[in-house]
């Protein structure tokens, strides 16, 4: 590396871009890089958000300008609403949900509805950052109802892993001192002594020690979302990006700073709209492909017409700004 390679890298980090800055800060600490820093000033400019008009007795929540804006901008992706509504109304109100199994899909189901309904909300409003965390929880649901749809004999593992959480958090309720009633304890602990086994990983092969693994799956979500056929364009989007802003990472404080020419920083507080659609798009078509997964596990055949037109209209409305998307990874049999 010559001297000019070399005066190009930040001195702590040696990173060339905010991404390799981030990917560094989040495996270092800076306790351990103290005596390396020095004191440095900045002007940081935070765009005044518009005043929300007020009446007496009456408030008014939302951007009504920015929602103007959304509507205008987002006309066709509002516009296919009636078609999404009719394929969810066939799951919502056809459905008898007294099995186990059928009531975890159906509820993943409603859980990716209502996850699709808060990001147009708070995109409508300006609120880009804080919809990346629900669209986090959303991919992990619907690639969990999509893998659940293939392996269906792993739902009871899904559902029963719930007495682990419940038992790993019993200790910090009892160390705090929230009273539990003794009824939940003991049924927490016989069903954790009943299902543990099956969430047993080889820690050590070598030793042969086994440990409780962190999840109900051997298969990360990843790895999940690689079977099921999430294009790698929602992954990056709806995983990476929803991580970044969900764990509180450096890379999702970082997203809202923009460099000015003279050297400050503006944070950007209410961004673009322009900036929401890679989110809606992705939001879009993890509904749409939730809906096909639980209309092929319900067996729907009454959802057949609003499905084929939800997935016209995810075509239609995305795929002058996302074509690989849109249309080589169109959901399953909804083309």
């Amino acid at each position: 590396m010559n001297d000019k390679d070399d005066a190009q890298l930040t001195p702590i980090s040696r990173a060339r871009t905010p991404e390799e800055i981030g990917e560094f800060w989040d495996s270092h600490s800076l306790a351990d890089h103290w005596d390396e820093t020095h004191e440095v000033e900045f002007e940081i400019r935070a765009k005044r958000r518009r005043q929300m008009p007020l009446s007496t007795g009456s408030y008014f929540f939302g951007d009504p300008e920015q929602q103007a804006e959304f509507a205008n901008r987002h006309s066709q992706l509002l516009g296919s609403f009636q078609n999404l509504k009719a394929a969810i109304d066939v799951v919502i109100l056809n459905q008898v949900k007294q099995q186990r199994d059928d009531r975890i899909i159906y509820l993943l189901g409603r859980a990716i509805f209502e996850g699709f309904n808060s990001i147009v909300l708070l995109c409508a409003n300006g609120y880009l950052h804080t919809s990346k965390s629900i669209l986090r929880a959303m991919f992990e649901q619907a690639v969990t109802l999509a893998y659940l749809d293939l392996h269906r004999d792993e739902i009871i593992g899904y559902d029963e892993y719930h007495w682990v959480i419940r038992h790993k958090r019993i200790p910090d309720y009892q160390k705090n001192n929230i009273k539990l009633s003794d009824e939940h304890v003991q049924e927490t602990e016989e069903n954790f002594k009943r299902v543990k086994k099956n969430y047993m990983r080889t820690d050590c092969k070598g030793c042969k020690t086994e440990r409780l693994n962190h999840m109900w799956s051997k298969k990360d979500i990843i790895t999940m979302a690689n079977e099921t056929k999430f294009p790698f364009q929602i992954v990056e989007v709806a995983y990476y990006r929803g991580l970044d802003e969900a764990h509180g990472r450096i890379d999702g404080l970082l997203c809202r700073l923009q460099p000015q020419d003279d050297g400050s920083f503006f944070y950007e507080d209410a961004p673009g709209l322009s900036d929401a659609d890679t989110l809606l798009m992705t939001a879009h078509y993890l509904v749409v492909r939730s809906l096909e997964d639980l209309k092929n596990y319900f067996d729907l055949d009454a959802m057949t017409d609003p499905l084929s037109k939800c997935a016209a209209d995810l075509r239609s409305t995305w795929e002058s700004l996302f074509p690989v998307v849109t249309t080589a990874d169109t959901p399953p049999d909804t083309a």
